[in-house]
């Protein structure tokens, strides 16, 4: 069973920034690293964020290149449509990259031979939970109870693999670091080159 440390009362409120800040405090700490304060952009005489000047026009999204998203195109199609999804493509991306703030800084080569880095690790073993639960629910003897179950626990274990990028370039998240965010959801080209630097 993973545990994500948090109160089961929070987690039933199904805050998903919550349960990604207790699961990275707890894995965190348990490498002795000290983690920042909860940035509070509300709150009075809050700090100002880098990169946020007086002078910058103020928006509720991310102030980064996120991932491409294409248009629909209306209309009724006769022939074949193909569609590409790319099977979580986020934490992928950050298990591929070892992008994390304990690897910052590294470049693209020597992130993927240095040690990993405490967020990829995380997610690889959300990543593995949800494969065991998923090879549970093809059991010959599983009953319909059971199987709503491990169906309930797998979507939970992607949930959380998924919304882990969403805590990179969520400001009120204490885990906000919107470099990593656009590494991410950057072009190749430009993720290297934002390793590199």
């Amino acid at each position: 069973m993973f545990c994500i440390g948090n109160t089961l009362f929070r987690t039933l409120l199904g805050g998903r920034s919550e349960r990604n800040e207790y699961l990275l405090l707890h894995a965190f700490h348990s490498k002795g690293f000290i983690v920042p304060d909860k940035y509070r952009p509300f709150a009075k005489n809050a700090p100002k964020v880098e990169g946020e000047g007086e002078g910058e026009k103020k928006s509720s999204g991310p102030s980064y290149a996120g991932g491409m998203v294409l248009d629909p195109k209306k209309g009724f199609y006769d022939n074949f449509i193909v569609l590409m999804d790319f099977n979580s493509l986020y934490p992928s991306i950050i298990q591929e990259y070892n992008i994390c703030f304990t690897t910052r800084g590294s470049s693209a080569e020597t992130a993927e031979t240095a040690e990993k880095g405490i967020l990829p690790e995380e997610i690889r073993k959300l990543v593995e939970s949800r494969r065991t639960v998923k090879s549970l629910m093809k059991g010959p003897s599983v009953t319909p109870d059971q199987m709503r179950v491990y169906d309930i626990r797998q979507k939970a274990f992607k949930l959380t693999a998924n919304s882990m990028y969403g805590c990179l370039g969520f400001r009120n998240s204490r885990f906000y670091a919107k470099e990593l965010a656009a590494m991410i959801t950057g072009e190749e080209k430009e993720g290297k080159n934002a390793c590199n630097g």
